[in-house]
């Protein structure tokens, strides 16, 4: 099985890449990274679950939503490494 990373993921080529390999079973998503698009890209990583995730982006602007945070959106803070002590502060 051929493993891929994919750069932008939220960008137009990375979706039309997600596009083309999501049910391709001779390719695993091993990783997604993505820039200003939080939303999209954990849309992303709940779906296609990678084993590695990354963000450029600030995530401060992600605390001010932190009442509101459903365990999903936990899970995709803790792997961007966002532990529960500094979403309680």
């Amino acid at each position: 099985m051929k493993k891929v990373v994919i750069i932008g993921s939220t960008g137009s080529i990375g979706e039309q890449t997600i596009d083309v390999l999501r049910n391709e079973s001779s390719i695993e998503i091993l990783g997604l990274t993505a820039g200003k698009n939080l939303e999209k890209h954990k849309n992303q990583v709940l779906e296609l679950n990678p084993r590695f995730i990354n963000t450029i982006n600030n995530l401060a602007g992600l605390y001010n939503e932190i009442n509101n945070t459903n365990e999903s959106e936990r899970l995709y803070l803790k792997a961007l490494g966002i532990n529960d002590n500094v979403l309680e502060t």
